[in-house]
């Protein structure tokens, strides 16, 4: 199922993402890659942070990174 991908102008995206967690110091965090439009994905990379939204409706305030044309994302 699709992810939503929210920027801060309020336009909505949507993206294939992995979602993972990990606990960073008692806190759990997303983490996972991103797959949608290069400019899109370039765009919320630009951006300090940005929201993915899961199929269910669930919001995370994610940082994204880029390495070798591939985009990952992590919760802040």
């Amino acid at each position: 199922m699709p992810f939503t991908l929210i920027l801060a102008d309020g336009a909505r995206h949507e993206v294939h993402a992995t979602l993972e967690f990990e606990v960073i110091n008692g806190q759990k965090l997303p983490k996972g890659d991103l797959d949608g439009e290069p400019q899109v994905l370039a765009a919320a990379f630009l951006e300090r942070s940005t929201t993915l939204e899961t199929p269910s409706g669930k919001q995370y305030q994610i940082a994204i990174d880029a390495h070798r044309g591939q985009f990952r994302f992590r919760g802040l």
